[in-house]
């Protein structure tokens, strides 16, 4: 969707730039903030010094790549 949008400019509207938004922040969820939850989840890590970066890493990357994506869902459904 990326290359068709770069490539045909029929398709540069604000419908579709909200889309490809919406597909990055759904990525980025994907690649940066599932796998935290899954290592804690498949490790239980037990130690105070891994729970802190455990939580360190929940607390922004988490917070932040989920947020882009509601808040990119939320502006698809307005221009809708």
């Amino acid at each position: 969707m990326f290359h068709a949008i770069h490539v045909f400019r029929e398709l540069r509207t604000v419908t579709n730039y909200f889309v490809v938004s919406l597909s990055c922040a759904d990525v980025s969820v994907a690649i940066l903030a599932m796998p935290y939850w899954v290592f804690h989840s498949f490790l239980q890590i037990e130690s105070d010094e891994g729970r802190y970066n455990f939580e360190l890493g929940t607390m922004w990357i988490d917070v932040f790549c989920c947020s882009a994506s509601i808040v990119n869902a939320t502006l698809v459904s307005f221009d809708r």
